[in-house]
């Protein structure tokens, strides 16, 4: 997974409070060595910001709650983390970090296909991009898709 993402615009800060490019530019030695680290690394952020804008949230109750009085059985506190859970809207290192009603991800979508040859074995070949940011697809060009039973298109 390349980052260019992370460094999209100079103007677009991030949740950080910091640009982009400032923030990342430390951390993306680390993150290219894996696709799954860029993700993990906005999880985090996402998490904390949630806890954060949860914590401000319980505040205003009466009486006044706080994540230190957390429970899974309390539905005013589990409520207040998911509501500011699905709040969540910024640019991370993957890209934009937003969630739908369910809690679930809105992000890039990926197009992947299962290939398997002698060298590698099963492997998973990304064919395809689409850009939440740009809503632009972007092909591979040097990933040609194979369909069941053809030779490579």
């Amino acid at each position: 997974m390349d980052l260019e993402r992370a460094n999209m615009s100079e103007t677009c800060h991030s949740c950080s409070c910091l640009k982009p490019a400032a923030e990342y530019d430390p951390y993306l030695c680390y993150l290219n060595k894996h696709p799954y680290n860029t993700l993990a690394y906005d999880a985090l952020w996402a998490l904390a910001l949630a806890l954060s804008a949860a914590e401000k949230n319980l505040t205003t109750n009466f009486p006044p709650l706080s994540l230190a009085n957390f429970s899974y059985h309390n539905p005013i506190i589990t409520d207040a983390i998911f509501s500011a859970f699905q709040q969540n809207n910024f640019i991370g290192v993957s890209g934009k970090v937003a969630f739908d009603s369910n809690g679930s991800r809105i992000g890039n979508t990926v197009l992947y296909q299962y290939r398997r040859d002698n060298v590698r074995g099963l492997y998973l070949e990304t064919i395809a991009i689409q850009n939440i940011l740009t809503n632009i697809l972007t092909w591979k060009n040097t990933t040609p898709i194979i369909w069941k039973g053809e030779k490579e298109m």
